[in-house]
């Protein structure tokens, strides 16, 4: 479905460390490649030394609304999906 909606942005809240992540491991279990890249490649999840995941789609950009919310500042109380 990714590849036939061909988006340049994969976005979501939580997205890298949850759906991606999960879908990777799911695939890896299975044996079946992950192949949702605009372009040739694998899809890649790296942990970063800082224990950060990074996901790596090639020819998409993927953007965790829940890091930007973290990244601006802003101070909430509720960081779900129903929060106000």
């Amino acid at each position: 479905r990714v590849r036939s909606r061909d988006p340049d942005v994969i976005t979501g809240w939580h997205v890298i460390e949850f759906d991606l992540v999960v879908l990777a491991q799911r695939f890896a279990a299975h044996r079946v490649q992950l192949d949702i890249g605009r372009v040739q490649g694998t899809v890649d999840v790296v942990t970063r030394k800082s224990g950060k995941v990074a996901i790596d789609i090639p020819g998409r950009v993927v953007i965790d609304a829940m890091r930007l919310v973290r990244a601006s500042g802003e101070r909430l109380e509720d960081r779900s999906l129903d929060g106000a």
